[in-house]
């Protein structure tokens, strides 16, 4: 059975945890405890969590809440695909790729929704703040989105007058930087081509996850951007299903640390 989670916020009131460790990875599990509830719904006693960008943040966040939030929902792999990781180093990119500006207006509400000590003025440049607000209220999947794509190219400079690096922003994007244990199987797929989450940030990563002693299946797709690397046709499907029903086998974890 597949659970999908559309975290808070997406459909009801509040904030969305956009790139918000504990939102993310409280709302997966959550998910997996209400499918359990469901009746004349079987639930299998194993969860193995799959994510894409942000929903590998999100995966990285389940496998670390799961042990202490939700030992009922029993995690027994992970595998984060394209994953939003190194926080300050995306957001940084973000500035440099045509139409990223959109995640910075959703990562910019979130954090100045969720944390009193981060202001929205104290970062964001003011010729942009009216066009990035409305950027993040507008949801990807709808036809408004070509509207903030469109708004993103009138920028002939960052949206940021001040580094994400810096202040309480820093702070709080270092605070959900998903550098915690994971105690089960985790696998993290890169595209090699990826122009949004780049593959030198994320071997870096991987490498800095590996030096403290954690178990790493890491593994890279030539020719695979952001989006393609979870296609239909993408090499990475067959690896990710062989993966899973490896796990749910209980055979041995591999590392490529």
């Amino acid at each position: 059975m597949l659970v999908a989670t559309d975290y808070t916020g997406l459909g009801t009131e509040g904030p969305h945890p956009y790139m918000i460790g504990q939102g993310e990875g409280r709302s997966a599990l959550d998910g997996v405890r209400a499918a359990k509830q469901l009746d004349n719904v079987s639930v299998a006693d194993q969860t193995v969590v799959w994510g894409h960008s942000q929903g590998g943040h999100a995966a990285f966040w389940t496998g670390q809440l799961a042990s202490s939030y939700a030992p009922d929902v029993n995690v027994v792999g992970v595998a984060a695909l394209a994953p939003a990781s190194d926080l300050i180093a995306i957001i940084d990119n973000f500035e440099t790729v045509t139409g990223a500006s959109i995640f910075t207006s959703f990562m910019m509400q979130a954090y100045t929704w969720t944390y009193s000590d981060v202001d929205y003025d104290d970062y964001v440049r003011p010729t942009a703040r009216i066009q990035l607000r409305e950027m993040a209220s507008r949801c990807l999947s709808e036809p408004g989105t070509l509207v903030s794509v469109v708004s993103s190219l009138l920028f002939d400079k960052s949206v940021l007058n001040t580094s994400p690096a810096t202040g309480p922003l820093g702070t709080r994007l270092e605070e959900n930087t998903p550098s915690g244990s994971i105690d089960v199987p985790l696998l993290v797929a890169q595209g090699e081509t990826d122009n949004l989450i780049l593959p030198t940030m994320q071997a870096e990563y991987v490498q800095q996850r590996c030096d403290r002693g954690g178990d790493v299946d890491y593994r890279t797709y030539p020719g695979r951007d952001h989006v393609g690397l979870f296609a239909d046709d993408s090499p990475l499907i067959p690896d990710l299903v062989q993966w899973t029903q490896d796990w749910l086998d209980s055979r041995p974890a591999q590392s490529t640390c």
